[in-house]
């Protein structure tokens, strides 16, 4: 078992009770304890009590090995044992007749060994107390911040965070005012450091709220999707919602109004008239929310083929006010538009508040009834947050794919506002998420560009369609953050101030930052696959290619033009060249490598892509950034290695470019060999290694080649293309570079009727003719062009696709070694950033876990040890995809911080490694200078107005 496994067996089996709603109608906590006690007590024949004991056990260690992967099943019984133990279960039970209140108490425990204070604002405590027991025992430094980082993608922070507040006995209400919903990783010396200011320069958008802001957005159970369509696609998760969001508002509504002795299930009864329809329904779903039996789902239906009856009561009986878009700060939560709203002022989550009143009156003797509630409602949350954060299980971008579509996904699919004003709540949230990262001065945020038109239209008003939408996605985005920086000003900290003052004020004291935006439009990878969709061949007409949107040069040539929209935007538009700042392709890196996109980034480099200065505003147009995903997943490291130097060698990148993720040039060669000696991968893409490597023997001298390159490569290829008396490594190798440009038409035949009939041509063109590519592979006649034209035709694609296995002998390691030299030296003589991401690249790529992150086989600088070769590359250290990964830049760089002390550096040594990453980050930023909050406010509102005169007819998308 690996370290990250034992964490993972450790947090599941500690917060069991605290994830899995179904303890709600069957708790196998206690049905294991009471077998342990009707054998302790003879209350039976010994044998059939033992069994019995045994069977339930066996049952609790089962649904734990559903989540894990032990080595031994005498693993996962020792972790019962240690937080779930008979004797203390038993005590347990001896005084109460479930377990409730224990697992309540154990809240606090959890808290305990996790929350203290720094500076007033909570933070992780890595040691333990002398005089106090801890759950965690040994568990201090490094392995306290391992264990947090997998707790709190087991669980949401707020609860312990409320928790600890109890702890210390906090008895006024105004204590929790502007308590975060997050804890601060970083002790004091780091923070010293990064209070000099950090840049964010790797997250996508979608994916960067936090979890908190996710829950307020779902949870509203007056806003959730409730259409047949929706319900037969989502219907488990949104049932999740219903249950979760009804426990959460009549347990807020109970904490205020209940009287003295009354009972949880009593007082709701009491908020709805008896009368009136939707009150068996919604007392129905409360129930289902508490139990969570067989019955739950029926109820939940029922609700929901009433919802819009049962919402109006709902809105009478509970005084829930609309949602009005002129004030979102804290107002898109139910709970702050209802029961909370006295707290608005506060400034702290409402689950916080919501926790903190809860916990307290169950440890003030609350009823039964309201405990078995409030725990369920912890239960839903957690498992929900639990389907959406990725933990170190399965690697690989598929996996990563499943996790980011729920999460980014989550408020469209749950939330029944439209879309447009559903992207403003999404991104306003987005960006109050991020402004509570402290001293975050620059934010670049990478948001797919919009699909083009599947209408037949002509290019003019394919153009025109793009720019509207384009328009429309920017202005949502930056009016989003405008709401939040006029918002912003509601602050009370600061009542005598101006506007002006008030922002300054908020942004040097740290209070909120106000990080200057840069959006980063990225490319999207889609399966190579989709190419071949209705067996287009290289040869049909270009309307028809039109038709097919992943063919290949209809992606290429769609992304260009977007390239020329965008290009003219920010010619016209004032001020928006300083906030959009670059290009970037992400997705699925297994599904299409470089040499489809690499056109389309040099065209967005080329003479016809930039500008001097805007003709509006007299200002230069800044250039724009290049970034591209590359190195994070491969089926074999020269694999990786060779996508990352293609997009070196072909993207037109210059100094001050990124890389993203690139793991192929930190992963350990000998860790990598030892755990995949056999691998297996596409035919081509074993080809492509081989040519690869035989053009860098001719660059590279002192390279230690693989022994039979040359013949290696020839075999491979028979098994392609056929006869092939007249191919040589350097045929193959030109046509492999020609892959990088784009077709030259004077290549490619004019007349359809020129090829010969076969599957991939459809039966009505006829007449038919010799396909060019089916004689060569009959006479051997290969050229450079019939071989890049294979690479478009549907019958070679599959050729391509087939695996084969390969053998990764350990003899190869040195060779590995060599190659990830000879790449960083090229990186590091470029002047280009590798985009590091810590938790991200040990949930998805070929790296073990967060605390073995591979960073310093970048860059060591000041760090080497005398036998170490030192590393020089600019790195940065991101988030990528905060939501799934339940993560912020400060946690990032936290995260590596502990590790690279832990491994017995001096701290002043690891404080200046950091600064440096600090630096490189900040510097490889597109964006190129921090504005004050004012000037943000002024230029963003220009934009705005700009867009909706020139794009939008006038009119604001939302």
């Amino acid at each position: 078992m690996t370290s990250g496994q034992r964490l993972h067996l450790i947090c599941r089996t500690l917060l069991l009770p605290l994830r899995d709603p179904s303890f709600g109608n069957r708790d196998l906590l206690v049905q294991k304890t009471k077998c342990y006690r009707d054998f302790l007590e003879r209350s039976g024949q010994e044998s059939k009590l033992y069994r019995a004991y045994v069977n339930q056990r066996n049952a609790l260690i089962e649904r734990l090995c559903q989540d894990t992967s032990p080595q031994r099943l005498d693993e996962v019984q020792q972790m019962l044992e240690m937080f779930y133990g008979d004797p203390l279960l038993y005590e347990q039970l001896t005084q109460a007749q479930n377990l409730d209140r224990f697992y309540l108490r154990r809240i606090a425990e959890i808290s305990d060994s996790f929350v203290t204070l720094r500076d007033g604002r909570p933070a992780l405590r890595f040691w333990t107390r002398a005089e106090q027991a801890d759950l965690f025992g040994a568990h201090t430094g490094l392995h306290k911040a391992e264990l947090w980082n997998t707790l709190v993608r087991l669980s949401t922070p707020d609860l312990w965070i409320a928790a600890y507040y109890i702890n210390i006995g906090a008895e006024d209400v105004h204590v929790l005012s502007h308590v975060s919903d997050e804890l601060l990783l970083a002790d004091q010396v780091l923070m010293k450091k990064l209070s000099v200011g950090f840049a964010e320069t790797h997250m996508h958008f979608n994916a960067g709220l936090d979890y908190q802001a996710l829950w307020e957005l779902v949870s509203d159970v007056t806003a959730l999707q409730h259409s047949h369509g929706q319900l037969e696609r989502y219907g488990s998760h949104l049932e999740t919602l219903l249950k979760a969001g009804m426990l959460r508002l009549f347990l807020a509504s109970y904490l205020l109004y209940h009287a003295p002795g009354q009972d949880f299930q009593a007082y709701c009864k009491a908020c709805l008239p008896e009368t009136m329809a939707g009150t068996h329904d919604i007392l129905a779903v409360l129930q289902a929310g508490i139990q969570a039996g067989p019955a739950a789902h029926d109820q939940c239906v029922r609700y929901f083929q009433h919802f819009e009856t049962n919402t109006r009561l709902l809105k009478r009986q509970m005084d829930i006010a609309s949602l009005d878009r002129n004030e979102y700060r804290m107002r898109f939560d139910l709970l702050s538009r209802s029961v909370f709203s006295a707290y608005y002022s506060l400034n702290t989550s409402c689950d916080i508040l919501l926790f903190w009143m809860g916990l307290r009156h169950a440890g003030q003797g609350g009823c039964p009834q309201f405990c078995r509630a409030l725990l369920q409602y912890i239960r839903w949350k957690n498992y929900f947050f639990e389907s959406i954060h990725q933990w170190e299980g399965i690697h690989g971008l598929r996996r990563f794919r499943s996790f980011y579509q729920r999460a980014a996904g989550a408020v469209y699919s749950m939330h029944s506002q439209d879309h447009d004003r559903l992207s403003h709540m999404a991104a306003y949230a987005a960006f109050r998420s991020q402004s509570r990262t402290p001293y975050l001065k620059r934010m670049e945020m990478k948001i797919n560009p919009p699909e083009p038109s599947t209408l037949e239209v002509s290019r003019n008003d394919s153009r025109t369609l793009m720019k509207n939408k384009i328009a429309r996605q920017v202005w949502i985005m930056l009016d989003a953050y405008i709401q939040f920086i006029r918002e912003s000003l509601q602050d009370t900290r600061f009542p005598r101030q101006t506007d002006e003052q008030k922002l300054t004020r908020l942004h040097q004291t740290d209070a909120v930052s106000f990080p200057t935006p840069g959006i980063l439009y990225h490319f999207t990878k889609p399966d190579l696959l989709r190419s071949s969709f209705g067996r287009i061949c290289w040869a049909a007409p270009d309307s028809q290619k039109a038709n097919s949107p992943h063919y290949i040069e209809t992606l290429r040539q769609q992304s260009m033009m977007f390239c020329d929209v965008l290009h003219e935007m920010i010619l016209n538009i004032p001020h928006l060249g300083d906030y959009i700042v670059g290009l970037d392709a992400a997705s699925e890196e297994l599904n299409i490598e470089p040499w489809v996109y690499a056109p389309v980034f040099r065209y967005a480099r080329s003479r016809r892509n930039t500008y001097p200065r805007q003709l509006c505003t007299r200002m230069p147009i800044p250039n724009l950034g290049l970034t591209y995903h590359v190195g994070e997943e491969f089926r074999h490291l020269v694999s990786g290695l060779r996508v990352t130097d293609e997009v070196l060698e072909h993207f037109g990148f210059k100094a001050g470019d990124r890389l993203g993720h690139a793991i192929s040039l930190q992963a350990d060669p000998l860790l990598w060999q030892q755990e995949n000696q056999v691998c297996s991968l596409p035919t081509l893409e074993y080809l492509e290694n081989l040519l690869w490597l035989w053009n860098l023997k001719n660059t590279e001298p002192e390279l230690e080649l693989i022994a039979d390159v040359d013949k290696r490569i020839l075999e491979t290829a028979e098994s392609l293309y056929g006869k092939i008396d007249r191919l040589t490594p350097y045929l193959l190798w030109s046509a492999y570079q020609k892959k990088f440009s784009p077709l030259d038409p004077t290549h490619i035949l004019h007349a359809y009727n020129t090829c010969e009939q076969c599957m991939y041509r459809p039966l009505s063109m006829q007449p038919a003719g010799i396909c060019p590519l089916s004689h060569a592979e009959q006479s051997g006649d290969w050229t450079i062009e019939r071989l890049l034209l294979t690479h478009f035709c549907p019958r070679y694609l599959e050729r391509y696709r087939k695996p084969m296995f390969v053998q990764v002998p350990r003899d190869e390691v040195q060779l590995l070694r060599q190659l990830q030299r000879i790449l960083k030296k090229k990186a590091g003589q470029l002047g280009i950033t590798i985009e590091v991401n810590p938790t991200s690249n040990a949930s998805i790529g070929a790296i073990p876990g967060i605390f073995e992150h591979p960073i310093l086989r970048l860059n060591n600088r000041g760090l080497a040890l005398p036998d170490q070769e030192e590393q020089h590359l600019s790195i940065s250290i991101n988030s990528d995809d905060p939501l799934v990964f339940h993560t912020s830049v400060e946690n990032e760089i936290s995260y590596i911080y502990y590790k690279i002390t832990d491994m017995g550096y001096c701290r002043e040594d690891v404080l200046n490694w950091v600064d440096q990453v600090r630096r490189c980050g900040m510097e490889s930023s597109f964006i190129r200078r921090e504005k004050p909050p004012g000037v943000l406010l002024r230029e963003l509102q220009t934009i705005c107005d700009a867009l909706q005169q020139q794009y939008l007819h006038g009119r604001a998308p939302v």
